[in-house]
Order: structure tokens, then C-alpha cells, then sequence
């Protein structure tokens, strides 16, 4: 679909975007690879699909939780400058 410049400069209004003269002709580019994209997913036969409301509904690849890495945490605590009830404890930075 062809746009015309009075087009992007109305939906740039629409939109409360300030569209620079220097910009439309790539503004206008854009917005009809944009069209363009969406007539074709127009013309996608959807019939016999159910619609989903969340992707993940559709599927979702679960794997098995599964402890990979070691608790080094005392090893860190023991070279940090100081820890208390296991936290970390560093200078105040903000008054």
C-alpha cells in the first residue's frame, strides 16, 4: 500500500509524534513495510485454528529442575570485607 506524505504527517499527528521533514520519506518506508507485512498475514488461512490468548498456552518445553552448580556462599562470605546473619554489609553511598 502506497502512503502519501499527507498521510504520515496525519498519523504522526494522531500518534502526538513530531515527524522531521527529513524523515518522512524513510517515516513513510517504514510504515509500508509495515503494511505490507500485515496484508500478508491477512491472507494466512486461519481456519480450523484455535485462537489462544497466551502463547504459552499453546506449549511449553518443560524441563526438569536440576542443581548444576555448587553453594559457594560461605566461600564468598569469607572474602567480603563484612557479613552479618549471612549478608553482605557495605559502606552507605547516599546520605
Amino acid at each position: 500500500m502506497k502512503l502519501k506524505k499527507e498521510d504520515v504527517i496525519q498519523l504522526g499527528a494522531l500518534a502526538q509524534l513530531a515527524i522531521d521533514e527529513n524523515t518522512i520519506s524513510d517515516v513513510t518506508s517504514r510504515l509500508e513495510n509495515v503494511l505490507e507485512l500485515v496484508s500478508q498475514l491477512q491472507t494466512a488461512d486461519t481456519r480450523n485454528i484455535e485462537p489462544i490468548a497466551h502463547p504459552q498456552q499453546g506449549f511449553q518445553a518443560l524441563r526438569e529442575d536440576q542443581i548444576t552448580e555448587k553453594n559457594d556462599q560461605k566461600a564468598f562470605q569469607k572474602l567480603s570485607k563484612d557479613v552479618h546473619n549471612n549478608l553482605y554489609l557495605v559502606p552507605k553511598v547516599i546520605e
